[in-house]
């Protein structure tokens, strides 16, 4: 496997340097775009003057054009129907390099006297171009170009999104738009919807994916029927680039430092396995194979004992089962190093059978900690027949997370003609979660007299997302006045997973006597025995869409379009819980406070001292709750029409999105209701924009989006992350909610790249 990778990685780069190690002639490229909007020019010329025969060439659907030149100096002719000549003399080519450059057209001449090579400017991913494209947009919205994100720093999708207007990022990864929650925002690939590798959240987890990848990042705040309906706060669309202009490769290494988490001593850990610092279990937790024996959970139940073990088979099966769990309940401590992480990129374009080929291969691994030391965690109520709020609990918490992530990217794209591209897009993000958590205090709630109350829990989760995803763009058909219909077609294949093995919980309380002894005891009277939980869950995701894009009345402006499309989603879930609760049958020694060893001590078939007679110990008893595994199909068919329509100063954007819903949730216990949503919403969107001033505009929308439960909220899941917790259960009756959202915007742009 290893020289297999090795073998990949090696060709990778080799076909990446291609390019560059066969070159004859220097290369001009660059992309042609309309200074007053920002959008790429399709089907400009672009002439080398006083060339015999001539030289040039059209741009292709991105606007992008190449030319292939001896080396010298050259004057090159911009032309567009409806825009003015220009030219731009000078600019040199260099035998064996790539040029970029990069040109803005407008109903003025422009005449650039130049006489040294030209510093790439590229205008779709340049500060000001995207403000350009955000002044011009249909929605309101605000984004990041790939240009400040190297200027930043930022490593990954989620760091860039901190520097996005109204959007905030929790966690290190999941989106908050607009102050709203992650129920109320997407998130995007290239304009296909990316899912979630939590079950609990609906957001993904943006840090999957290396900044030195992206083209930009753009959040919409508004509505407009060719987006997804399921969000209000945002939705974010992640767009990678497709075509590097010129080999490029990248590497890095970064650090940094938090006061309460790195290069402290008593960070909360437990012991794991050999790989735990990749975020992959190494199996060291996997459920023992005598458990999953349905032999022994039929054995191993809580009423199977009365008088003791009956044979010695079943005392050799208590006492393997016992031994087979991990002793540790209680977290212990280590010493931290500083955050740090490592990443790689490389890309070139190049060209397969005389057309152009972008290849672009990234990876990055980071690791995290986090850490508090003087948390609260605290529960209140209304006492019953009162009005007064009575405290139940009140802890002292320590918590200290351990979060490796490794992922990578890889994108090829191809033109097989000036108006035809199909890209792939494959993406892999493995996210591993270490937690330790430790919480003490009053819990007048069920402990009486002046005990104070113990929980802990250790927890290990491992999220992976693999994403397959192909796009198409083309364009129809086009003659010397128009634009042909540009059509738009996506498909994507996605497979998420999250495993949680052993999982394990444990409290206990202790008093202190007059004489300053400790005594420990664990009561289960007042609450839960210790519990391992193994969970997995498992999805598929498949999607599909295709969008037309039809101009007209092009002479007026070139932002009348009218676009339709439809869109189909479906995704299956397996979940499945297993859980076991360790017990005392016999009179064994009293809890003495030094947990591990206390279980690793008194686990399974004990002998007594000086005799040959075994008493049965702690040991753990089958308490899986069929209930808490689940089955879900989400399916979603959208279809829409849209239309933007530019009157002088106003434009207006307006469309309806029909999106159809079906998701059903069915427990493994034939006993509870089937969680089941089958709904047709209609989802108007307006919006309009008004142009105050060249740099000024007033913005107003109003539209409607819809919120969907996810299948854990519709599964009658029943889950808690502390004994003395709260317990968390999903309701198979709940539906999905319907949003009207009214925005207004004024904005002002007063030079290029500012914006307020």
């Amino acid at each position: 496997m290893k020289k297999s990778i090795q073998l990949l990685i090696g060709s990778l780069l080799l076909l990446l340097t291609t390019a560059k190690l066969t070159a004859q002639n220097g290369t001009v490229r660059g992309t042609v775009s309309d200074k007053a909007t920002g959008e790429a020019l399709m089907f400009s010329n672009v002439l080398v003057k006083g060339s015999d025969p001539v030289v040039g060439t059209q741009t292709d659907l991105d606007g992008n054009y190449e030319l292939k030149l001896a080396a010298g100096k050259y004057d090159l002719e911009f032309s567009y129907v409806g825009y003015t000549t220009q030219t731009v003399t000078g600019l040199e080519v260099k035998d064996g390099e790539i040029t970029v450059f990069d040109f803005l057209m407008s109903s003025d001449a422009i005449e650039l006297d130049l006489d040294i090579v030209v510093s790439a400017e590229r205008i779709d991913r340049t500060e000001n171009a995207l403000l350009v494209l955000q002044m011009k947009a249909p929605a309101i919205q605000d984004g990041i170009s790939a240009q400040e994100i190297s200027r930043y720093g930022s490593s990954n999708a989620a760091e860039s999104m901190k520097r996005v207007t109204g959007a905030s990022v929790q966690d290190g990864k999941y989106i908050v738009v607009r102050g709203l929650g992650d129920r109320y925002s997407n998130a995007q690939l290239n304009g296909q919807q990316l899912p979630s590798t939590d079950p609990y959240r609906n957001s993904t987890q943006l840090d999957l994916i290396p900044a030195n990848l992206l083209d930009n990042v753009v959040a919409s705040k508004t509505f407009t029927p060719d987006m997804p309906g399921n969000f209000t706060g945002g939705n974010v669309n992640i767009k990678t680039k497709s075509f590097p202009e010129r080999f490029t490769l990248s590497a890095s290494v970064s650090s940094s430092y938090n006061t309460q988490s790195s290069l402290i001593d008593n960070f909360l850990t437990h012991e794991g396995g050999s790989t735990d610092w990749l975020g992959y279990d190494d199996g060291s937790r996997d459920i023992p194979a005598i458990l999953q024996d349905p032999n022994t959970r039929q054995e191993l139940k809580a009423s199977s004992f009365i008088f003791g073990p009956r044979d010695e088979e079943l005392g050799r099966l208590i006492d393997e089962s016992a031994r087979g769990l991990s002793p540790e309940l209680d977290p212990s401590t280590t010493s931290t190093p500083m955050n740090h992480g490592i990443s790689f990129s490389v890309g070139n374009q190049f060209n397969v059978a005389d057309k152009p080929l972008g290849v672009l291969f990234g990876v990055n691994y980071s690791r995290s900690f986090s850490h508090y030391g003087d948390g609260r965690f605290q529960n209140w109520e209304v006492n019953p027949g009162g009005e007064e709020l009575v405290n139940n609990l009140a802890l002292d918490d320590v918590r200290s997370v351990d979060n490796p992530t490794i992922g990578g990217l890889l994108g090829l794209a191809y033109k097989f003609t000036p108006t035809n591209k199909v890209s792939l897009n494959v993406l892999y993000n493995h996210d591993g979660t270490k937690l330790s958590r430790s919480l003490e205090g009053a819990y007048p709630a069920i402990i009486s007299g002046s005990g104070t109350f113990q929980t802990r829990s250790i927890q290990f989760i491992e999220r992976e997302i693999a994403s397959f995803q192909l796009n198409g763009e083309h364009i129809l058909g086009k003659n010397k006045d128009k634009n042909g219909i540009q059509f738009d077609w996506a498909g994507s294949f996605t497979m998420t997973g999250q495993d949680e093995p052993d999982f394990r919980l444990f409290a206990n309380t202790f008093r202190v006597r007059d004489n300053g002894d400790v005594q420990y005891f664990i009561s289960p009277a007042e609450y839960d025995l210790p519990f391992h939980f193994f969970r997995e869950l498992n999805e598929e995701q498949i999607q599909f869409k295709g969008d037309f894009t039809i101009p007209f009345a092009q002479q007026a402006s070139t932002a009348n379009k009218l676009k339709f499309g439809a869109n189909f989603r479906t995704k299956d879930r397996s979940f499945e819980e297993d859980q076991w609760q360790i017990i005392n049958f016999d009179n064994i020694a009293p809890y003495d406070g030094t947990g591990t060893d206390f279980f690793r001590e008194n686990s399974g078939m004990l002998t007594e001292e000086g005799s040959t007679n075994q008493t049965v110990g702690l040991y753990p008893i089958s308490q899986r709750d069929i209930s808490n595994s689940y089955d879900g199909t989400e399916s979603v068919f959208a279809a829409y029409g849209m239309v933007t329509l530019d009157l002088d100063r106003f434009k207006i954007i307006g469309g309806v999105r029909l999106e159809n819903t079906d998701i059903t949730v069915e427990s493994r216990d034939t006993n509870f209701d089937v969680g089941n949503i089958q709904q047709l919403d209609v989802l108007p969107s307006l919006n309009i924009v008004y142009r105050l001033t060249e740099k000024m505009n007033l913005r107003a929308s109003a539209t409607q989006t819809l919120a969907r439960p996810n299948m854990r909220e519709l599964a009658p899941f029943t889950s808690f992350d502390l004994i003395g917790g709260f317990r968390i259960t999903g309701n198979p009756n709940l539906e999905r909610t319907l949003v009207q959202n009214y925005d207004v915007r004024w904005e002002y742009y007063p030079n290029p790249g500012e914006v307020f």
